[in-house]
């Protein structure tokens, strides 16, 4: 069974956490949610609307980003 894990975070964090998660595991599947900076925050919303029902945990690469999504919805699955 895989677990999906959605990683939220600036498109280089993603693609290290996604070699790290590739090399180390094989049964964890990244989904990622690229949020560069503030002005991607209602992309980066939409699209976490949209994976969250799917995805098992949230990973956020930074705090800031976790501030945001919080103030903007409520997360259903456990979130690091």
């Amino acid at each position: 069974m895989l677990f999906k894990l959605a990683v939220v975070g600036h498109k280089e964090s993603l693609k290290e956490i996604q070699n790290i998660i590739y090399s180390k595991f094989n049964n964890v599947e990244p989904v990622v949610v690229e949020f560069n900076d503030d002005d991607e925050s209602e992309s980066a919303y939409n699209n976490l609307v949209k994976i969250m029902p799917l995805c098992d945990a949230i990973l956020y690469t930074r705090f800031e980003p976790y501030k945001i999504m919080a103030s903007m919805l409520e997360h259903t699955v456990p979130v690091r």
